[in-house]
């Protein structure tokens, strides 16, 4: 009899320790999946919508080996331009939706397309000053080794030479590595 009660305690305490093992499985798994979407999340406001991974500042930190001075400057010039950068990129979607809303109309405004599509050309051109404004901020803190891996960094920002083959305007200028 005492052996039956002893393999109930044993059998007891096994559920209990799966039961615990379940629970925890689960909650880290919830807990992932919460921290993947704030990250996709972040990922899509911050990273995509600023420009391609290259430009989020950990990766260029990463990418130049920027020292302690340096790291100093970056941060401020990094900051500035996502600032900068996300004001026009707010005002681009809402030029964006208020065409496609136009679009949407029985009888669309072409007026109203036009003006919202030379205002989006005028953001776009703001846009493209910000970043070549931020490369050459980058660039003066950099060293001569520094500044050669932040052209291949940013290589994408200008057009491609003519003739050259691209097929997918995402992965234009990527680095290899």
């Amino acid at each position: 009899m005492e052996k039956y009660f002893s393999k109930i305690r044993i059998l007891t305490w096994l559920v209990i320790a799966l039961i615990i093992f379940n629970i925890s499985t689960i909650a880290t798994v919830v807990w992932h999946a919460r921290q993947f979407r704030h990250d996709s999340f972040m990922h899509h406001e911050m990273g995509w919508r600023m420009g391609p991974p290259e430009f989020a500042g950990h990766f260029l930190k990463k990418k130049l080996d920027l020292n302690t001075k340096q790291l100093e400057k970056f941060e401020m010039i990094n900051r500035d331009f996502h600032n900068a950068s996300k004001d026009i990129i707010d005002k681009m979607d809402g030029l964006r939706i208020n065409m496609l809303d136009e679009l949407k109309k029985d009888k669309p405004d072409t007026t109203i397309l036009f003006e919202n599509a030379r205002k989006n050309g005028e953001l776009h051109f703001v846009l493209k000053k910000q970043m070549t404004l931020y490369y050459l901020k980058i660039k003066d803190i950099c060293s001569p080794a520094q500044r050669d891996t932040l052209s291949k960094l940013f290589r994408f920002i200008a057009p491609p030479e003519p003739g050259a083959e691209i097929h997918d305007k995402r992965h234009r200028g990527r680095p290899e590595n």
